[in-house]
């Protein structure tokens, strides 16, 4: 009879809040062996993705928020330390070396595993542990801080915004400069769709869509390395030229028996650092009278107002002695019609307007295993409300991880994931009326209490805004004659959140089929069939009654990779002196990407109704197709002697369908080579790690 045993692996239920406080530490780290500095340690605030890494003279800074306990060093051949701030704002830290790393065994490129001391350039393994520990929805935010020579710039604030990451700066002007991701052998799809105008920094008034490796689930990973430099990254061609992420996920392990892991976290996010406005002087410009204001008459009584169509804070200076017309008294049919309240600053400024973002992420895994094969299956769910008004969210990820010993010789695996993605209500980027954040930092009437704009319509549903054209008075009598509603430069920004249309999906599948034949000891033969593929639809509203001419656009997005590879691979110790490592295969690689986008043309017909048949004019139609296909023969050698020194030799050619078809091949050829200085007598036991 079998029995499994059934173990409740792992159950955590956390909550992470940040706010806005933050402590500074700051210290030096040194090496215990002669007491100098050390650059490049990786500094980490446990739990966050917050982190740092040392400078030439091994000192740091960073900034830890409130709550948090502890600080994590880590370095590659030194002991990585957790250690307790305990009200500490200087933390000196002195590292030891890391005996156990020396024969540390990373995946290289094209998944082939080596003892990271052989190697002839750089690789950096990533504990897959401190990445779901940050509980990042984003795997590149999650690497913030934890490897070296790596810049990450993120979207903070915006629901699956994307998050740019580049190794050892940018490669080129003109083209992409991120890495390649490679999960499980499949190489992952990472387009953001960001238009010019946002990659510029100006928005134009598009949305960010997020990057697609944000589809990675970091609760699945088992391991990570980093490939920096041309040596280490040659066999994957041109696609590699600006490094490779490699990811592994997890197996069903070896241990026997049943397992199930539970995982919850909730995370709650405001926003910090936001630029603070002076409170002197109110919003507008100064007008040419006496008091300043825009000085009229209405049924015998006397009025003042600041200029509203100004979009910007040059009025007169703060007087609670002094009562204006604010922007929202001019709705004849309610009740505070003709309402005056006294000029000064507000009690709710803009930070009011943002709301407490909650991240819920809740995961479920099962694991078996036994004498021929395993699996691991999971699921998890993502669910996101962002800091900016009605925004929005979801995820849900099914991965699954199987291996099937069928002989002694053959191997079957698979590994897959899906990954259905819903959001509604991102916020519009750049210099853009519709994006918030346009006005509140750079053009805006400080007086503004934003409590205030919640109240976005007339009584007859017209937009009400900050920003109107404003009061049409006689210039000979001082009378009103009537109030120009129509926004000037801005709508009002809860009008925006709550008429706007904005909604997405993305359904992604990738992974792969392997077998895995052992033809004799030290060689084998590897067949893999992989595939990366999603659907992205978008749907994009306008309403009338705004600054910008209403709208509405569908578009359609698709995108399929296909990679059959074969190998074949030889790892054989020949002699007590002498190990070889060799590689030889071809791959063979087809890409698809296809768009169908059809948008309104002179405007909505009637407000409100999103739909292509409410267009005034002849909707646009815009169809794009595009097919690529690369065929590719890669070798690789390594010859080690003695474990100390080593020469690595790689050639990657490859054949693509886009090039001249008498010119359309190129090679890739790299040299690398190693020497393991601790494999000396007389240095076995020094300061170095290897």
């Amino acid at each position: 009879m079998i029995k499994y045993l059934l173990t409740i692996l792992c159950f955590s239920l956390s909550v992470k809040v940040v706010f806005a406080q933050t402590t500074e530490v700051r210290g030096t780290i040194i090496s215990s062996e002669e007491s100098d500095p050390i650059p490049g340690v990786s500094i980490l605030v446990k739990g966050t993705n917050i982190g740092t890494i040392s400078d030439l003279e091994g000192e740091y800074s960073i900034a830890v928020p409130a709550g948090s306990t502890t600080l994590r060093f880590s370095f590659i051949g030194l002991s990585s330390q957790e250690i307790e701030i305990g009200g500490r704002t200087v933390i000196d830290v002195t590292m030891d070396p890391d005996v156990k790393s020396l024969a540390e065994v990373v995946v290289t490129a094209l998944g082939v595993s080596r003892e990271k001391a052989s190697l002839g350039y750089a690789v950096q393994s990533v504990d897959a542990e401190r990445l779901a520990e940050t509980r990042e929805t984003n795997i590149v935010n999650a690497l913030q801080g934890q490897i070296a020579g790596v810049q990450i710039q993120g979207s903070p604030g915006a629901i699956g915004g994307s998050s740019r990451i580049t190794i050892r700066g940018a490669n080129s002007f003109l083209g992409e400069n991120q890495p390649l991701f490679v999960v499980d052998g499949m190489p992952i799809n990472n387009d953001n769709y960001a238009s010019t105008a946002q990659q510029r920094g100006f928005g134009g008034g598009s949305y960010d869509y997020g990057n697609a490796a944000s589809d990675i689930n970091p609760a699945d990973i088992a391991s990570m390395e980093v490939l920096k430099g041309a040596a280490a990254t040659a066999l994957y061609g041109t696609r590699g030229s600006n490094g490779v992420i490699l990811i592994t996920t997890k197996s069903g392990g070896t241990k026997k028996g049943l397992g199930v892991e539970v995982n919850s976290t909730t995370t709650f996010e405001n926003p910090m650092a936001l630029m603070a406005h002076q409170q002197l002087y109110g919003g507008g410009d100064i007008s040419p009278t006496e008091s300043g204001f825009v000085e009229f008459t209405e049924n015998g009584q006397q009025f003042l107002a600041p200029i509203y169509a100004k979009d910007g804070a040059w009025g007169p200076r703060y007087d609670p002695n002094v009562s204006v017309r604010h922007w929202d008294s001019w709705d004849k049919d309610s009740p505070n019609y003709g309402e005056t309240r006294p000029w000064v600053a507000p009690p709710m400024g803009y930070e009011s307007f943002f709301e407490t973002g909650i991240t819920r992420q809740n995961s479920l895994a099962v694991t078996g295993s036994n004498d021929v094969g395993s699996f691991r299956l999971s699921y998890t769910n993502l669910d996101q409300e962002g800091v900016i008004p009605n925004s929005n969210l979801s995820r849900n990820t099914i991965s699954i991880n199987t291996s099937y010993k069928v002989s002694d010789r053959l191997t079957a695996s698979a590994a897959g994931s899906l990954v259905l993605q819903a959001a509604d209500g991102r916020n519009v980027t750049g210099y853009d009326n519709a994006n918030p954040m346009q006005g509140f930092t750079q053009w805006w009437q400080t007086q503004l209490n934003v409590d205030r704009l919640k109240n976005d319509r007339f009584t007859d549903g017209r937009q009400q805004t900050w920003n109107p054209i404003g009061p049409v008075i006689d210039p000979e009598t001082g009378e009103l004659i009537s109030f120009n509603h129509r926004p000037r430069f801005f709508d009002n920004p809860y009008w925006v959140r709550r008429n706007y249309l904005q909604e997405d999906t993305r359904d992604r599948f990738f992974g792969n089929f392997n077998l895995n034949y052992r033809i004799m000891d030290g060689l084998s033969f590897n067949l893999r069939a992989m595939r990366d593929g999603f659907t992205f639809r978008s749907r994009e509203g306008i309403p009338q009654g705004g600054i910008t001419q209403s709208s509405y656009a569908e578009d359609v997005r698709t995108f399929s990779e296909t990679n059959l590879e074969a190998k074949l691979l030889y790892d054989k110790r020949l002699s007590d002196d002498l190990s070889v490592t060799a590689m030889v295969g071809g791959n063979l690689m087809n890409q698809s990407n296809t768009r169908n986008r059809i948008n309104t043309v002179g405007g909505l017909a009637l407000d409100g109704f999103f739909n292509i048949a409410n267009s005034v004019g002849s909707a646009q139609v815009v169809t794009a197709e595009e097919n690529r296909a690369i065929n590719s023969l890669f070798a690789t050698s390594s010859i080690g002697f003695k474990d100390m020194a080593y020469v690595d030799l790689a050639l990657r050619g490859d054949w693509s369908s886009t090039l001249p078809t008498d010119n359309n091949n190129y090679w890739y050829p790299s040299i690398s080579s190693s020497f393991v200085f601790t494999e000396l007598e007389a240095l076995r036991n020094s300061f170095l790690s290897f």
